[in-house]
Order: C-alpha cells, then sequence, then structure tokens
C-alpha cells in the first residue's frame, strides 16, 4: 500500500471553505485602465441610447394623427377584399 492520502471526507468542510476563500482572494484583478474603458464604454452607450430615444420622442410627436385617422390603419378597407389576380397581386 502507497501513502496514506486523506479522502475527501477526512477535511473537515469548514477547512476546505477556508481553502477556497484564500484561493478566490488570490485570483487577479482586472486591470485598473481596462476597467475604466469599460466604464468610460457604458456612459458612452447610454449617452447614445438616451439621444436616440429622445429622437425617437420627438418623431413620434411631430407625426399627428390627420382628421383624427390613425395612420397606421389609413387606407384600409374593412370588409372582403377583392381576390387576388391571376399574376398574384391583390
Amino acid at each position: 500500500m502507497g501513502p496514506w492520502r486523506p479522502s475527501r471526507r477526512a477535511w473537515p468542510s469548514g477547512a476546505l471553505r477556508g481553502i477556497r476563500a484564500i484561493f478566490a482572494r488570490m485570483r487577479p484583478r482586472i486591470d485598473p485602465f481596462e476597467k475604466r474603458r469599460k466604464e468610460l464604454a457604458r456612459k458612452e452607450w447610454r449617452r447614445q441610447k438616451a439621444e436616440r430615444k429622445d429622437i425617437r420622442d420627438k418623431e413620434k410627436a411631430e407625426r399627428k394623427a390627420v382628421d383624427g385617422e390613425d395612420p397606421d390603419i389609413a387606407g384600409i378597407v374593412p370588409g372582403p377584399q377583392p381576390p387576388p389576380d391571376e399574376s398574384g397581386n391583390a
């Protein structure tokens, strides 16, 4: 038989937790310059997003319903539709 090695159960669970915590603290951190670059990129993205939202809101405010008619359904005729012709167009 070889040298005695402790099985997983031989270690107290608290000891394993402590070892894992030590190794977790030893992990390399993010480079501070990289972190700053990411923060600036996020800030720029938020600024662009807010700008796009403002443009959409302005365009939406400029659109007006013509004669009380909803522009999304303007020109739609209710009821049965004419049969398509031979070329497949309505």
